[in-house]
């Protein structure tokens, strides 16, 4: 819905703000700080163990991020695209889902 009304998604400057996607963590203050407000507030999850990179700790952490056209993993695509998913503390293995965007902003 916000990609629809915006023409794009944010990238976000949560964690390594240099990198060509911007991640956003759920254990961080500024999860998916964009849609707040007119699209009501995100929760942070209280079993969150993750501060850093995800998947480096194999801590539990959800993770978004923007990527792009031609960049990120998925560049395959062809065009931007966002990574919604998590890194599990059990089995040490991230889930993710891909959904193709207009634009990163």
């Amino acid at each position: 819905m916000y990609d629809s009304i915006n023409s794009g998604v944010l990238k976000t400057a949560s964690y390594s703000a240099s990198g060509p996607g911007g991640w956003d963590i759920s254990s961080g203050a500024n999860w998916l700080s964009f849609l707040r407000g007119s699209y009501g507030n995100m929760p942070v999850d209280p079993t969150n163990t993750g501060v850093g990179d995800p998947g480096q700790g194999y801590e539990l952490t959800y993770f978004y991020y923007c990527y792009n056209a031609g960049t990120g993993a998925y560049a395959s695509l062809g065009q931007p695209y966002v990574g919604l998913g998590y890194y599990s503390e059990q089995s040490h293995a991230e889930k993710i889902m891909i959904f193709t965007v207009n634009n990163c902003l």
